[in-house]
């Protein structure tokens, strides 16, 4: 699948490979609820072509209590990769992002090392998994796992020029491929079997002071 347009099916399984049962959170439209399901049973892959369902994308080791949470970032779960959420055009916030989602692109396929690149329908979203999930449950395994995810953003943001909004929390919540947001299809559009190990980024030269 190298290079290659894969179905939300293929992307969610490479995603999720390797980690053993937890479980997966969903929820939209806006508002919930959340539904839960194993990672082996992907059954918000019900949910292509409806509007604005999202996912978490560390999966948790127990369900929530009930199904108005996604659990918080302090919920024991497990790190498959790291993410970065690409804002293009101008979006009247006063930041600078990419001009455009082709400009965006461009830069991932010459400088960023992912693994998936999404088109959430206004921008893009860029995955890269490591060769095996991190599993957390520890405040010091949350915290590491927190700081692969801040890193990996920080480094993108400096690398890029670019503002990138931070979404490094392990709570985060991004749009489900095949499904709408808008009238524009969020659509996997560039895979690769790409891993790395934590250490990897762990080595990312970044200038700016992390918390």
């Amino acid at each position: 699948m190298s290079g290659s347009i894969v179905t939300p099916s293929e992307f969610f399984n490479a995603l999720y490979q390797g980690v053993d049962k937890r479980y997966i959170v969903a929820y939209g439209p806006v508002n919930g609820p959340y539904e839960f399901a194993h990672t082996d049973v992907p059954w918000f892959l019900n949910t292509i072509g409806e509007k604005d369902i999202y996912f978490r994308v560390c999966p948790l080791a127990k369900q929530p209590p009930t199904n108005l949470t996604r659990g918080v970032q302090r919920s024991p779960g497990a790190l498959v990769g790291v993410w970065v959420d690409i804002d293009c055009g101008d979006k009247g916030k006063g930041k600078r992002y990419f001009k455009s989602r082709d400009e965006a692109i461009k830069f991932c396929d010459d400088w960023v090392l992912y693994s998936a690149l999404v088109s959430s329908g206004t921008g893009l979203h860029g995955y890269l998994r490591f060769h095996q999930p991190i599993y957390y449950n520890t405040k010091a395994e949350t915290d590491y796992a927190y700081a692969l995810v801040q890193r990996f953003q920080a480094w993108f943001r400096e690398r890029s020029g670019y503002d990138i909004d931070p979404t490094h929390d392990l709570a985060r919540v991004l749009r489900v491929p095949g499904t709408l947001h808008g009238s524009s299809t969020v659509e996997v559009i560039s895979y690769h079997d790409r891993v790395v190990t934590p250490e990897w980024i762990e080595d990312l030269p970044v200038s700016e002071r992390l918390a």
